[in-house]
C-alpha cells in the first residue's frame, strides 16, 4: 500500500513464478514426454524407440510395389489397348487411395498424404523404370552397372 512501485513490481512474475514451479513444470513435461503424450513429441528425438516417418514411408512403398507386382502388372499384361491399360491404372490408383483412407485414421501423422493422381504417376514411373532396367539388361545381370537417366 505505502509503496505503489513495489506493489506494481510484486504483481510481476516474481510472485507467480519461481524455481519450484519451473522444476515441477519441467518434470511434468518430462513425464508427459516419456509417456508419449506430450503434444510436440514429433519435434524432438524420441525417448523410446518408435517407427519414423521414413520407416512408414518405406513400408508403404514396399506394400505398393508388391501390389503392383502381384495385382496390377499381371492384369496389365492381359489387356489389349492403351485405353484399357490407362483405365486399369486409374482404377488401381483409386483402390489404393480407398484402402489408405480405410486403413489409416485422419489423425495418423505417419501416413504421407497422396491422391489418386499421385499414385497413377507413381505407377507410370515405376513401369517406366522397370522397362528401362529391362532394356539395359539389369534383370539379366544385377551386378552390371546401369546408367538410367534421372528426369522428372
Amino acid at each position: 500500500g505505502d509503496h505503489p512501485e513495489q506493489d506494481a513490481a510484486s504483481n510481476g512474475s516474481g510472485d507467480t513464478e519461481g524455481p519450484e514451479e519451473e522444476d515441477q513444470s519441467t518434470s511434468s513435461d518430462e513425464t508427459s514426454r516419456v509417456e508419449n503424450r506430450w503434444p510436440y513429441t514429433h519435434l524432438e528425438a524420441p525417448v523410446i524407440p518408435v517407427r519414423t516417418d521414413i520407416d512408414n514411408d518405406r513400408q508403404h512403398a514396399k506394400e505398393f510395389a508388391k501390389a503392383l507386382r502381384t495385382d496390377l502388372v499381371p492384369k496389365l499384361l492381359r489387356l489389349r489397348s492403351c485405353i484399357e491399360v490407362d483405365e486399369a491404372m486409374q482404377e488401381f490408383a483409386s483402390v489404393v487411395c480407398q484402402e489408405n483412407t480405410m486403413n489409416f485414421s485422419d489423425f495418423d501423422c505417419h501416413l504421407t498424404a497422396i491422391n489418386a493422381d499421385g499414385i497413377y504417376l507413381a505407377i507410370y514411373s515405376s513401369l517406366l523404370l522397370s522397362l528401362q532396367l529391362t532394356k539395359a539388361g539389369y534383370y539379366d545381370d544385377p551386378q552390371k552397372e546401369i546408367l538410367i537417366p534421372m528426369s522428372e
